[in-house]
């Protein structure tokens, strides 16, 4: 799991994603942008790690919709 920021806009996250590689994931998301990446992850655990990445980026992207009432800038 991960989260993307922009140090410049007043509603800095831009994404939150899930990946099994991380690294060529940033790196990917690094391409489509012209400033360095800002972004923090989180490790998940045990169990069936692609249905437990997937609901906790829904959970997270839900987190920011109710604090925010909108999506990440890049999400959708």
């Amino acid at each position: 799991m991960y989260r993307i920021w922009d140090r410049e806009e007043q509603e800095p996250l831009e994404y939150i994603g899930q990946c099994e590689n991380l690294k060529s994931r940033l790196y990917r998301h690094r391409r489509n942008r012209d400033e360095a990446l800002v972004f923090s992850y989180a490790l998940v655990d045990d169990g069936d790690e692609k249905h437990k990445r997937r609901q906790v980026e829904t959970d997270q992207i839900g987190a920011h919709w109710l604090e925010t009432e909108s999506a990440p800038r890049d999400q959708f």
